[in-house]
């Protein structure tokens, strides 16, 4: 068998334990998978198994590391986006997510890997610094975009936990405002406490037709021409 033949093979075997185990781990805690399991699932012998992975925790870091080659590769389709009006970032983010959505799910729950996220911002955040021409050495911003990414993350896991049907669009808005305009002006607009409303607005700024805004649940703001005044 010649070597191109040989890495062909290899590459289908793997793809198939991968996907494997994907449909495994998307249904029950690592602990409960096993290795015959796995083998089982993809249609190959349990030695067959071994060439390639130590156990299952093996298989799932590997498998995990595939995963986030895909989110290495997507910068180069967000960077043509990128300018003042519209960062892209989360663009970035969300494609990713809904992409793997069952699998990003399956790692960032109750009996996922803690350490999924980590890698993920490892990857994310040096491509933010760059994208916005900021230095890495800006302590601020690297908590900044560290929280940008939890945040994106989280509003995705809660928003397609609860409806898996969830309209993206308005997924998206909520992301843009909460990341952009921040919680406590929301706060502000819907508050019906003088004191707390006293304390939150600030007269020196206007926010007049931001805050009649705020006052509707995002799913109903119009649509609006970021060029026009």
């Amino acid at each position: 068998m010649s070597k191109q033949a040989l890495s062909d093979r290899t590459e289908k075997t793997l793809k198939k334990i991968y996907e494997a185990f994907w449909e495994l781990y998307i249904k029950k805690d690592i602990s409960h998978i096993t290795v015959n399991a796995v083998a089982q699932q993809a249609g190959i012998h349990r030695s067959t198994f071994y060439l390639y992975f130590d156990d299952v925790y093996d298989l799932l870091k590997k498998a995990e590391a595939e995963l986030l080659k895909e989110c290495e590769a997507l910068p180069d389709t967000v960077r043509e986006k990128m300018d003042v009006k519209h960062t892209g970032i989360n663009d970035m983010i969300v494609s990713f997510y809904i992409k793997n959505i069952e699998k990003i799910n399956a790692l960032t729950g109750a009996t996922g890997d803690p350490s999924f996220i980590f890698e993920l911002k490892k990857r994310l955040i040096p491509v933010m610094f760059s994208h916005f021409g900021v230095s890495e050495d800006d302590e601020d911003l690297q908590m900044g975009f560290d929280y940008m990414i939890t945040a994106t993350l989280s509003l995705l896991s809660y928003s397609y936990r609860n409806d898996p049907h969830a309209d993206i669009e308005v997924t998206m808005r909520r992301i843009h405002v909460f990341i952009a305009v921040g919680i406590l002006p929301l706060v502000a607009a819907r508050t019906t406490d003088p004191e707390i409303l006293e304390k939150l607005s600030d007269p020196d700024t206007n926010f007049t037709r931001l805050m009649k805004m705020l006052k509707c649940p995002i799913k109903e703001w119009p649509v609006i021409d970021p060029d026009q005044p």
